[in-house]
């Protein structure tokens, strides 16, 4: 995904939907209608010196805004569907906000004595703390991993004068 993103940023036509129609064709053909091979879930972002970023999602929890849900449209994986289309969401960062994107292993952690899921509303209490990635990461790991756990944060800082 980064590797097409800068891609298209050097030849100056940047688009979400560019990047992630490329990184699904070339998954597409392993993956379409075999889900014993399973799918991928993608979301790309593009942030501009302005602040300006333009989400695509194929399947992936949606990020969020300074610990807020952004509303986005639902997609499909790829690897379902050929010919999914992929909706941009943009939303503006003023300085100091952040952007955390994860996969759905950081809700889905179960703690194995009573079966209980980590869940949106544990994860809404803990971005309220304002947890590093490392910190979220390691409370759904030690509460009971059973699916990747990544988490990634992108913060506006202020532009130097």
């Amino acid at each position: 995904m980064i590797c097409d993103g800068r891609r298209c940023e050097e030849a100056g036509e940047f688009e979400t939907t560019v990047a992630i129609r490329r990184t699904h064709r070339s998954n597409l053909d392993a993956l379409t209608g075999n889900l014993k091979s399973g799918f991928v879930t993608c979301v790309c972002v593009h942030v501009d010196t302005a602040g300006t970023a333009k989400v695509a999602n194929a399947g992936h929890l949606p990020p969020l805004l300074n610990g807020t849900e952004l509303e986005m449209a639902g997609t499909l994986p790829m690897g379902i569907l050929a010919g999914t289309d992929y909706e941009v969401t943009t939303v503006h960062m003023d300085d100091g906000d952040t952007l955390t994107f994860m996969s759905d292993g950081i809700v889905e952690a179960r703690r194995s004595k009573d079966d209980q899921l980590f869940g949106f509303e544990r994860l809404r209490v803990l971005l309220s703390e304002q947890p590093t990635t490392a910190q979220i990461a390691r409370i759904a790991q030690d509460f009971g991993e059973e699916d990747d756990i990544s988490v990634l944060q992108i913060s506006r800082l202020p532009m130097s004068a």
